[in-house]
């Protein structure tokens, strides 16, 4: 199983893509990185409830990730992306 990041709690990435991950089951969900750090994120799927806590984008954490999935509004990504690639190595 891959090891992903996600960046991005909103409501697509909520009802949809966490959905998908979890459906796929070849990710594991390590982390996901939000605005609003501490939000719980309940996701009901077959039956149970997974429950995530967001956290900053300052307390990213890429130890052991395959992947980072970003899904959020495409003006922030570049910002994003930039911070990635100044704090990490990333290659």
């Amino acid at each position: 199983m891959q090891n992903l990041v996600l960046i991005g709690a909103g409501k697509r990435v909520k009802k949809n893509i966490i959905p998908s991950i979890i459906l796929n089951q070849a990710f594991n969900i390590k982390q996901i990185i939000s605005r609003k750090s501490g939000e719980k994120v309940i996701i009901s799927f077959n039956g149970k409830e997974l429950n995530y806590k967001t956290s900053s984008l300052e307390k990213l954490d890429l130890s052991n990730i395959n992947y980072i999935y970003i899904g959020i509004k495409s003006e922030e990504i570049n910002n994003v992306i930039q911070y990635i690639i100044t704090k990490f190595d990333t290659r």
